[in-house]
């Protein structure tokens, strides 16, 4: 595993480097439940818990570690339903727990955050076109320190198939 440290540890907009990681520990758990309502309705829900751990080089003493930016618990749930002519209406919320900055619960705290989206599709046989809108509820949130994310977002798409 390769992690970027900052060449200067207390000036975190200094230049960066790669440094390997002597040892990394991914393991944690995934559920995930789908129900169909109707032939035109269903939900679904997907929980990960996770326990990311590190060893690095030089810090052997300090055992594994919580790898930094490792949430503990990520909940995902999904509601869609289909309209006549393939038109797909789906909302999504997403939940992350906090996380650290720094290898063993170190650094800043990057608290837990919640999200919501919402997506209209059409679906033809060799054609998709989707206008979604994610984060609805226009959260303030980092995933890295020091780079918060966009507020609400819009975005359209279209997507052709097709076979040579």
């Amino acid at each position: 595993m390769i992690r970027w440290y900052p060449v200067d540890p207390n000036d975190m907009f200094s230049y960066w480097t790669p440094s390997n990681v002597d040892e990394a520990k991914c393991s944690g758990i995934e559920l995930e439940l789908t129900s169909s309502i109707s032939r035109k309705f269903e939900h679904s829900v997907k929980f990960a818990h996770l326990d990311n751990t590190v060893r690095k080089k030089g810090e052997e003493n300090k055992g594994f570690q919580k790898a930094a930016y490792s949430p503990d618990n990520v909940i995902n749930y999904q509601i869609s339903y289909l309209f006549p002519h393939n038109i797909h209406l789906s909302s999504n919320s997403k939940y992350v727990s906090s996380q650290y900055s720094g290898d063993g619960k170190s650094g800043i705290e990057l608290p837990s955050y919640a999200t919501i989206g919402l997506s209209l599709m059409l679906k033809m046989p060799y054609f998709e076109t989707s206008i979604s809108i994610d984060n609805l509820t226009d959260t303030r949130y980092v995933t890295r320190a020091y780079f918060p994310l966009p507020g609400i977002t819009y975005s359209a798409g279209i997507k052709y198939k097709f076979a040579i």
